[in-house]
């Protein structure tokens, strides 16, 4: 059985929902680039939202030549640009609209949140399994931070289940969380001829637990952890 799921990326005085599947980069100066979940050669349509000021009103379509912005108005707000010959970005999002949200991107599903790290990139397809991935994020190649859930707390696995017969324990830890104390187990293994290393944070959340997935080779490992650190401090129920 599948269950189907609602996403809208927050912050900076705005909230989006896109159309899934959709995959969203996120570029040095903070702004977001909403395109297709797969990659495409020709006519890719795609949204840049311009991270700013908290915009209050409605947006306005505002025609420059072939591109096409939406905004208040208001000097220095977040805004929409869209790709070149867009006349819209309904082919992209379901909605775009100011709403009281902080000055930090936010994605938000219908059973939790969670603070987006910079220069991310989130896949979402929209569709998942019971107990699967409602999106992931990558830092690079291999680099990637996957949450895995909802579970209860009786079907949560336990540590020792997640160790494959080619890894072994490395460490552990813990940290406080949004709502409660967040652990973690760290595995090593071999793989391509280089050593990788793989966490997996326990979230809970209320009722239900997030089992949160962080893996990169050791070489870069450090950086993605401390985005994954920040999506399980970050993480609370909707």
């Amino acid at each position: 059985m599948t269950r189907h799921f609602t996403l809208v990326v927050a912050g900076y005085g705005v909230e989006a929902k896109p159309k899934l599947p959709v995959a969203v980069g996120s570029l040095v100066d903070g702004s977001l680039i909403f395109g297709p979940f797969e990659r495409q050669t020709a006519n890719v349509k795609n949204v840049l939202v311009k991270p700013g000021l908290p915009p209050t009103g409605t947006f306005a379509r505002h025609p420059i030549g072939n591109i096409v912005t939406y905004s208040t108005g208001q000097r220095g707000s977040t805004q929409v640009v869209l790709g070149v010959d867009m006349p819209t970005y309904d082919p992209v999002l379901d909605d775009f609209r100011a709403a009281d949200h902080p000055a930090h991107w936010s994605i938000i599903t219908d059973d939790h949140s969670i603070r987006w790290p910079a220069m991310a990139t989130l896949h979402a397809h929209g569709v998942l399994e019971p107990r699967g991935a409602p999106y992931q994020l990558s830092l690079g190649e291999h680099k990637l931070i996957i949450p895995v859930g909802p579970f209860t707390k009786s079907t949560l696995p336990k540590p020792e289940h997640l160790i494959a017969p080619q890894q072994r324990f490395a460490r552990q830890g813990g940290f406080d969380g949004a709502i409660d104390s967040v652990t973690f187990v760290e595995l090593a293994y071999e793989h391509a001829t280089m050593e990788w290393l793989q966490r997996y944070y326990f979230v809970p959340l209320g009722k239900i637990v997030y089992l949160l997935q962080a893996q990169a080779p050791r070489a870069t490992a450090t950086a993605v952890f401390v985005a994954a650190d920040l999506v399980a401090t970050s993480m609370r129920p909707r």
